[in-house]
């Protein structure tokens, strides 16, 4: 990734009326962070920032590992800070569940960091109905971050409903459905050996495995055809598709220069029509 075109990136977002930009500890091991908030200083004000705790990298297993400890995510919050150049957040997502610590040790970390004003408000990531039912017992979290695209619908069984009923804000990742959805791949397509769509399954999913893949490619392909007769592209049609459900707040698209922020600007302004919804 080249940093400079990546801090243009987010300078060109926030021109373009994006106005929340979400991060992670965990991605690119802080850096991330570091670019996100040397671009974002001058607009501070005017933006949500969103970054997650509870994962922490273990330098000898060369891995990272979930860890929702009340000093983990005391830790985790005062180093993204310290990254990210500001005196607070103002959405503290918790980035896994972590099966070895009690919810309420974690919710109660948050809600002191919130006490202190680091976090304005908190939240979960990939967290079922009943995680969330729990968290709710000891804090008032406002969103969940979970997967959800055209490809990728299961959340639609139980913790968008959930969500829905309980004022939680639904925040998407893999809208695009990890690139399928970018109207730029074909049967053919192979990934770096450093891409882990190489050589894992998507979230429990195995949409690029040997196979999948291909069979994937063509219905995007159709999925092409619908947007084009529509008059949009595939990743607005994507886009569109996912923020047309009332539960989700955010719909998050990754980028990497200022073209690309351009192109997932434009599926705010769609309105996707009954009937090709149904198709």
């Amino acid at each position: 990734t080249d940093e400079g075109e990546t801090k243009r990136a987010i300078e060109r977002a926030v021109e373009v009326g994006i106005t929340c930009f979400d991060n992670a500890a965990g991605y690119g091991l802080g850096r991330s962070e570091e670019l996100m908030g040397q671009a974002l200083a001058p607009y501070r004000r005017d933006v949500v920032v969103v970054t997650k705790c509870g994962l922490t990298w273990d330098a000898v297993k060369k891995r990272l590992f979930r860890d929702s400890t009340r000093e983990a995510v005391i830790k985790g919050c005062e180093d993204s800070l310290r990254r990210l150049g500001m005196d607070y957040v103002d959405l503290m997502l918790v980035h896994w569940p972590d099966p070895e610590t009690p919810f309420e040790e974690t919710m109660s970390a948050l809600a002191d960091l919130r006490a202190q004003g680091k976090i304005r408000y908190a939240g979960v990531s990939n967290f079922m109905p009943g995680m969330m039912e729990e968290s709710l017992r000891h804090l008032d979290i406002v969103a969940n971050q979970a997967g959800y695209s055209i490809f990728e619908r299961r959340v639609e069984r139980d913790v968008l409903p959930f969500c829905e009923a309980h004022g939680i804000g639904l925040m998407t990742y893999g809208s695009l459905a990890h690139g399928l959805l970018s109207g730029t791949m074909t049967e053919e397509t192979e990934f770096e050996n450093w891409d882990w769509r190489a050589t894992q399954n998507a979230f429990g999913m195995p949409l690029f495995r040997q196979g999948f893949f291909q069979r994937n490619v063509r219905t995007a392909d159709r999925l092409g055809e619908l947007a084009d007769g529509a008059g949009m592209s595939l990743p607005d049609l994507a886009a569109a598709w996912v923020l047309g459900r009332s539960t989700v707040t955010t719909a998050l698209v990754g980028f990497r220069t200022p073209t690309e922020v351009d192109a997932a600007a434009k599926a705010t302004d769609r309105e996707l029509p009954t009937d090709l919804l149904e198709q």
